[in-house]
């Protein structure tokens, strides 16, 4: 079993090795809240959008085609080097929108932030459940 401690006083528990487990460079960034243009058009800003493509990006460039299928666990450390480091829930949001076509793949997540002056990045591990 992996274990992973979370917080002081949690500890999440993998139930197997991970299915899909790789590092990325980039700067997770947590879902804006929709901006509406005249109109009425919802839009999401450029800097989601380019975090978005460059995500898709960097998961094809590790042969992983998304948006994936099945039902997911996922859990991710988020690092950043000297930033304001955004809300866990936008992040996860984020991450799905880009890893699995519905929400409803996820079964559970835990993301969590780590600031130790190192290079922006993510550290992602999969495990398929169902």
């Amino acid at each position: 079993m992996n274990k992973f401690n979370i917080n002081p006083g949690f500890e999440f528990v993998a139930p197997r090795m991970p299915d899909m487990e790789f590092k990325l460079k980039i700067r997770c960034i947590g879902k804006p809240r929709p901006r509406f243009a005249k109109g009425r058009m919802i839009y999401s800003d450029k800097k989601y959008t380019s975090f978005k493509k460059k995500l898709e990006y960097l998961l094809l460039s590790k042969n992983i085609r998304t948006p994936l299928d099945g039902q997911w666990i996922f859990f991710a450390d988020c690092y950043y080097h000297n930033a304001v480091m955004p809300d866990q829930d936008n992040i996860a949001k984020a991450l799905m929108d880009v890893i699995w076509e519905q929400d409803k793949q996820v079964s559970g997540w835990v993301e969590r932030h780590v600031r130790r002056g190192q290079p922006d990045g993510l550290h992602l591990m999969l495990w398929r459940i169902g």
